[in-house]
Order: structure tokens, then sequence, then C-alpha cells
């Protein structure tokens, strides 16, 4: 039959899409509009707008290091969002920057200790993997938690990118 897949092309072919889905991380961005990432309190997300500031992709190269932090400051008012937070908030797009890191994971990591890609990259994967457990058992931010082997994978992919954070 013409078109149809027999058994053995389908094996081979689902074997393929597994395998795709099973790739490691790679550093490549993920953008979240401010609104969706649950991260930011209402009042930081509206500041940020009033700047022309909606997305997390906006948002990164303006609070990647103190020079940009300070002048987006300046537009918004010291009052609306504190240094120390957009440099925060710089970390947290850093992270996002990890293929299939997503907000979620971004927020369980950070409460198991990792700051910004730099700092995953110095994790062992299994040391993170049980802390990341242990956090999530306690606070259930995640409804499942990343295996070793993608805790592995962001690592390995972290060890690669240039420092972006400053």
């Amino acid at each position: 039959m013409r078109g149809s897949m027999t058994k053995a092309t389908l094996v081979p072919a689902l074997l393929l899409l597994l395998t795709l889905c099973l790739v490691p991380a790679r550093g490549e961005a993920s953008h979240y509009l401010l609104t969706d990432l649950g991260l930011l309190a209402a009042e930081e997300v509206a500041a940020l707008e009033r700047v022309g500031i909606t997305s997390s992709e906006q948002l990164l190269p303006r609070v990647i290091g103190p020079t940009e932090r300070a002048a987006l400051q300046r537009l918004l008012l010291p009052a609306a969002v504190s240094a120390e937070r957009l440099r925060e908030l710089a970390c947290i797009c850093d992270l996002l920057q990890l293929e299939g890191v997503g907000p979620t994971m971004v927020k369980l990591l950070r409460r198991a200790g990792v700051v910004d890609s730099r700092d995953l990259a110095s994790r062992d994967p299994r040391e993170l993997a049980a802390l990341v457990l242990q956090v999530n058992q306690r606070e259930a931010i995640a409804g499942r938690v990343p295996e070793e082997s993608h805790l592995a994978g962001w690592i390995g992919v972290a060890r690669t990118l240039p420092v972006r954070v400053q």
C-alpha cells in the first residue's frame, strides 16, 4: 500500500520522535509576558508596562547589568522597583533563557537556591535534584519536579553560556 506506514518504518519514526522529545535543553530563549510569569507583583508589572516593557524578552536587556538597571530605575522611579529587585528580575529572565525552563521551574530552582544560569552551571545534578525534590515536597510549587537528567541537561547548557547578569 502506498502512503501507509509499515511496522518497519513506524518504529524508527516513533524512536526519532521520542529522541527529539528527550534531547537535553539548549540555551534558547523562552519569552513570557510579564503578566503571565506569576513572579512579579501587579505594581511591578504596571510600572514596567508604563515604560514599554511587557515581556521577559524586553526586560532582560534592560536589567542585564548595573548600568542598564540604573537607567531603567531612573525611568521607573526608585519607589516603583528597587535596584535589588531589578537584579533579581534579571536573574529570573536569565534562567528563562534555558529551553524547557518556564516560570514554574524558575520559581522552583530559585527556592532551591539557584540564583541564575551561572549559579546553575556550578551545581551538581544529583545534589540539585534532591534539593529541588525537597523544596517541592515542602512548598508544592510544581506538579512534577525535573528529573536529574533534565537538571544535568540544563546545567550542561548553563556551563556553555556566557555570563549574562552582572
